[in-house]
């Protein structure tokens, strides 16, 4: 049977992570099954495939299941959820390693895959609820003449994540005159676990803090700035809500507002959870003669195995992971392999090219510069004061860069995407869902962003 593959986000994961989230939803859940999924290289990350059939029965059951809840309601027991996620992982992380002999460490890698396994489904909520109600609210807003407006007033969140809290805690330091050395470490050791996507990445350091203090032209005007916006776009929301006499559009409005919250929270927790957990990937490291970073390219059954047998792991194999990797899910039966399976699976378009991008006007304005392609967060030295963002899709950590760059430009996204909730924040032109903005663009070329019609340009 021939498949028809739905792309739903690129990210940079190594295997072990990249593995549990490849068979999300490949076990008995509420909302539909997906035994068929491709998880392959896309440029310096990997793209998640899905099964469109399978994943448009998850979207269409979750949606139906979300339109029934009080959302306030539901709201509180899904970022329960996550809160339990993290206790877990806290309780993981005050085991002390070391005085666990390798059958004792095999056991408790286990455990710790089948807990990462448990949480997986509910991560990728979000996103269903994006490519659910989020694009059908897209085209409903279209024919309102205000339409960005309104979406930035939906894409508002009306909690502020711990993500932004820290942001606004740096700021108070540098307004209030109060960014010691001392306070910056104190601030370091609450926060350094933000740019953790993955047990592989790196956390904030010293250095890092500095930079961003140093970055920071206005933090009052800032602080003053955000808290403005918030204020007046939840304000205009509630309004806006209150006279809208269609009850369909209002639901619909409510379900995407909420989980513009909701898709954020998930960061507060989950990236809290990995970074916890790197002194145990440092044991299996030790223990097996690699690095934590290679530890992470073998995935559970095979570090169960090596860790249980004493024999040491294939730097051959790990190697030619670390270039290029890919994961199918092919009947519920997972494989990975070392090399890319794009072209076994899905359908070659070639190399992109084209001096024209489309995609959806976020925040509306017209600026030129030279583009920068930034995948992650240790590409971000590359950007320069009135550079112009492109990347996949932008993530908190990305704010530093975001503040000096002219525009931002994304493959993804939707109203209320993060680089779309920043642009707005900021008032500075974005295009979102592009698709291929990271395909056609090269570090250097000058594009003029035309974000008031939703056009990217290569000069």
């Amino acid at each position: 049977m021939k498949i028809t593959w739905k792309r739903l986000w690129a990210r940079r994961y190594a295997p072990f992570l990249g593995g549990i989230f490849t068979l999300a939803f490949s076990r008995r859940n509420p909302y539909g099954f997906s035994r068929n999924k491709l998880f392959v290289p896309e440029g310096d990350l990997h793209a998640c495939y899905f099964a469109k059939r399978e994943f448009e029965n998850i979207v269409r059951n979750y949606a139906r299941f979300v339109r029934k809840q009080n959302l306030k309601r539901y709201a509180v027991r899904y970022e329960a959820y996550f809160k339990r996620f993290l206790k877990g992982a806290k309780q993981f992380a005050r085991i002390n390693y070391a005085t666990l002999d390798n059958l004792e460490l095999a056991d408790l890698l286990e455990r710790i895959t089948a807990f990462y396994a448990d949480y997986a489904e509910v991560q990728y909520l979000g996103f269903v609820i994006l490519e659910g109600p989020g694009r059908q609210l897209e085209k409903a807003l279209a024919r309102y003449a205000n339409q960005t407006e309104i979406s930035q007033w939906v894409a508002t969140l009306y909690k502020i994540p711990k993500i932004t809290k820290a942001r606004l805690e740096l700021l108070r330091l540098v307004r209030d005159h109060k960014a010691s050395a001392s306070a910056l470490r104190r601030y370091l050791k609450k926060y350094s676990w933000i740019p953790i996507y993955d047990f592989v990445d790196r956390p904030w350091t010293l250095k890092d803090i500095k930079a961003q203090v140093k970055a920071v032209k206005d933090a009052g005007a800032e602080i003053k700035q955000y808290r403005e916006s918030r204020r007046k776009s939840l304000h205009r929301l509630h309004n806006f809500l209150r006279n809208l006499q269609s009850r369909k559009l209002k639901k619909l409005i409510e379900i995407v507002h909420t989980f513009s919250y909701l898709k954020d929270m998930r960061d507060d927790y989950r990236r809290q959870t990995y970074f916890l957990l790197r002194p145990f990937w440092q044991e299996v490291g030790k223990r097996l003669g690699v690095t934590f970073v290679q530890a992470n390219y073998l995935l559970s059954e095979e570090l169960v195995r090596l860790l249980s047998t004493g024999q040491k792991p294939s730097l051959k194999l790990i190697s030619a992971r670390q270039k290029t990797y890919s994961f199918s899910l092919i009947g519920g039966k997972l494989r990975i392999f070392a090399g890319d399976l794009t072209k076994q699976y899905l359908v070659q378009h070639g190399t992109q090219e084209t001096s024209i991008l489309k995609g959806t006007a976020a925040h509306p304005g017209i600026v030129r510069g030279p583009a920068k392609v930034i995948y992650h967060n240790g590409e971000f030295e590359k950007l320069r004061k009135g550079d112009i963002l492109v990347t996949v899709m932008t993530h908190p950590e990305f704010l530093p860069i975001m503040k000096l760059a002219a525009a931002f430009v994304t493959d993804e996204g939707g109203i209320t995407c993060h680089a779309a909730i920043v642009a707005r924040e900021l008032e500075k032109p974005c295009v979102i869902g592009t698709k291929i903005a990271t395909k056609v663009l090269k570090d250097g070329d000058l594009v003029e962003v035309d974000a008031d019609e939703g056009i990217v340009r290569k000069l």
